[in-house]
């Protein structure tokens, strides 16, 4: 079924009819909720290694990020909300759309289109087949995964939470650790595009398996899991990452890109830290890693204060390390590197 406006939809089922509506936000459904799981990350955030990465970052920041612009109008405004499964065959350009399942699960089996500015809220899990089309706001809550199998295109605005309620929804009483779903993870299978942004909170893990740009923002939040990032070689990348186990970045961090990692266990770069590049990384219980170095003129401020740093490769002259931790090895040592208290 076509809905004016762009919005295409096959039912799911006959609880799942087409509703063309002004354009506000249901307010009287509860949405998921993080708060036991935030507290417990806060906790482990203010343990005695708290000081230290005070002291090395102060500099901490978040991405800023620009609210996106979308240079053609809005041409329809709709809203749906239904008690199962929501599928929908995609979202065209220049569309508002807020969609809700309370039960349920949504899936867009095409792509978000140019333009769109749309809000998903699920029960259950997210999937969006083909992406994120380009000057697009998208906010997505989900009491399950979320799962977009293509890239987020360029100069899209991206915010993603991910993580299980702690009410049911039902019967509206809270529920026991033992019965909050197992799942909650993020994935993106492409890239996130030149001058986008995606913020991303999840209960458990975050996988982005493609490229992070030149000048994308990327903010990411894994409560209890591991974060895993393909490659961020691109120019001018700022990234702000924090995650209850373990980070991996599995390729290059690119020149003049930032990174800021915390995390509980250890923290990898797979490549180099490349010219003028910037990393500032915090292992709470774990190692820090730098496979092939860091390039001239970048900087790293490491603290593993219950293992080990290893930097493989070359810190060339220019460049600067300054660490904390029970050991630290350095295969090529050209440039500055000094340890802090």
């Amino acid at each position: 079924m076509l809905l004016r406006g762009g919005l295409e939809q096959h039912m799911a089922s006959e609880n799942t009819q087409a509703v063309k509506a002004q354009f506000k936000p249901s307010n009287h459904h509860s949405e998921p909720s993080v708060t036991r799981t935030t507290r417990e990350l806060f906790a482990f955030l203010n343990r005695p290694w708290r000081p230290l990465g005070r002291s090395i970052f102060q500099n901490r920041r978040r991405p800023h990020i620009e609210p996106a612009k979308s240079t053609s109008p809005v041409e329809e405004i709709v809203e749906h909300v239904t008690d199962g499964d929501l599928t929908l065959d995609r979202i065209l350009a220049n569309c508002k759309v807020t969609l809700e399942s309370r039960y349920g699960t949504i899936n867009i089996a095409g792509r978000i289109g140019e333009g769109v500015q749309a809000t998903l809220k699920a029960a259950k899990g997210v999937r969006i087949q083909e992406g994120i089309g380009p000057h697009s706001i998208v906010q997505i809550q989900s009491g399950g995964d979320v799962l977009i199998c293509h890239a987020i295109a360029e100069r899209a605005r991206v915010t993603i939470t991910s993580a299980a309620p702690e009410i049911d929804p039902i019967t509206q009483t809270y529920r026991s650790e033992s019965e909050l779903t197992p799942g909650s993870v993020v994935q993106i299978d492409g890239d996130v595009g030149q001058n986008s942004s995606a913020k991303i909170t999840a209960q458990w893990d975050v996988t982005i398996a493609g490229t992070i740009s030149e000048e994308a923002n990327l903010d990411v939040i894994s409560l209890r899991g591991t974060v895993s990032i393909g490659t961020m070689n691109q120019n001018r990348v700022v990234a702000v990452v924090t995650a209850g186990k373990s980070i991996h970045l599995l390729d290059n961090l690119g020149p003049r890109s930032k990174l800021t990692a915390m995390a509980h266990d250890d923290v990898t770069i797979g490549g180099k830290i490349e010219q003028a590049g910037e990393a500032k990384i915090t292992s709470i219980a774990g190692s820090i890693t730098i496979g092939q170095g860091l390039a001239n003129e970048a900087n790293a401020r490491l603290a593993a204060s219950n293992g080990r740093i290893t930097i493989g490769g070359a810190v060339e002259r220019g460049a600067a390390v300054a660490w904390k931790a029970l050991e630290f090895s350095c295969s090529r040592q050209e440039g500055t590197i000094r340890r802090v208290p």
